[in-house]
């Protein structure tokens, strides 16, 4: 073993201590423990060695989005754009051309749990401007001239426990936790603030202003409000929507016995599943797949919730200045 190999096997091992100090209930936490994750991604497959950063620009609308150039090894440059309320999320993109106009080719998400973490890098279609506002190239602006656009998964990779999932295995099991994702969000998008009263309106969202994205200014509203309606059984009776407690209610004065189905140490609410969700979702949640999706894949499923908003966070409309500075 090269030294230079067991630098980079100490330093995964490193990121992967970290990712298990890191697991808490706690926002801070929970942003390092995906920090941690994304890097030790990045040790594991060596671009954290090939990338060699250039400059980086803070944009003035949203000083927590930061736009990387990025020089590789016998490629061309390329721009690494992330947000730090999003540290689960990277878009990469091609240098930009003399007019300042990019395409958006692949974008990684990474999602860490208790027992490990998924990662899958989605191959995306859009298009964006980073101009330069002043003559000595000190400020810029970033627009978005089209949404990102999903066209496929090039690669999954997962880490539940000791079982490690890369290759074609981690391909699938990518694709297979996406169209359960997609299919709960559509659904989570069509219901919100049909069954439970949505969180109160205002107060900040992820980009800092006074918007928040149905009612969801962060993570933790977002679980807060999803959790109760989806998962009852697991959440306080003070949480749970009406629509569990009518449906328990209801069953008592027609003498109707509850139809229960154990699965993941949980005894689900049959009646209540069939009353809430499209008969496509039942064995979904009745078999507690969605509870192993939620535990395992919370940050996922928020950034595909919010997927369509995610060029107004990450560079806001109103201005769109930025200031470069070399690393």
């Amino acid at each position: 073993m090269t030294i230079f190999t067991k630098i980079k096997t100490l330093a995964f091992l490193l990121c992967l201590t970290l990712i298990f100090y890191g697991c808490s209930s706690s926002d801070s936490q929970g942003n390092w423990q995906l920090y941690v994750t994304e890097a030790a991604g990045r040790f594991f497959d060596g671009s954290a060695f090939s990338e060699k950063p250039a400059s980086t620009a803070i944009l003035a609308s949203n000083p927590k989005t930061s736009i990387v150039f990025v020089e590789k090894k016998e490629k061309p440059p390329s721009l690494r754009i992330t947000n730090k309320d999003f540290p689960g999320l990277t878009l990469y993109a091609q240098a930009p051309d003399e007019k300042g106009r990019f395409m958006f080719t692949e974008v990684l998400l990474t999602s860490a749990h208790f027992g490990g973490w998924n990662e899958v890098r989605y191959a995306v279609y859009g298009t964006a401007v980073y101009q330069a506002g002043d003559a000595d190239g000190k400020s810029a602006s970033l627009v978005f001239e089209t949404p990102l656009e999903i066209t496929g998964i090039n690669a999954g990779r997962v880490k539940r426990g000791q079982e490690r999932l890369s290759g074609d295995r981690g391909l699938q099991e990518a694709k297979n936790r996406e169209e359960r994702i997609e299919a709960l969000v559509n659904w989570m998008a069509s219901s919100y603030g049909v069954f439970k009263k949505p969180p109160a309106d205002g107060g900040e969202d992820a980009s800092g202003s006074a918007e928040a994205a149905n009612g969801f200014v962060n993570a933790a509203l977002f679980e807060a409000y999803w959790r109760p309606v989806l998962m009852p059984e697991i959440c306080k009776p003070s949480s749970r929507p009406d629509a569990y407690n009518q449906t328990i209610t209801e069953a008592k004065e027609a003498g109707v016995k509850i139809e229960r189905k154990l699965a993941e140490d949980v005894s689900w609410n049959v009646n209540y599943t069939k009353r809430l969700f499209p008969e496509y979702m039942h064995n979904f949640r009745n078999s507690g797949a969605l509870l192993r999706d939620w535990e395992e894949a919370a940050n996922w499923i928020y950034i595909k919730y919010l997927w369509e908003k995610i060029p107004s966070i990450f560079a806001p409309p109103e201005t769109g200045a930025a200031k470069n500075k070399t690393e």
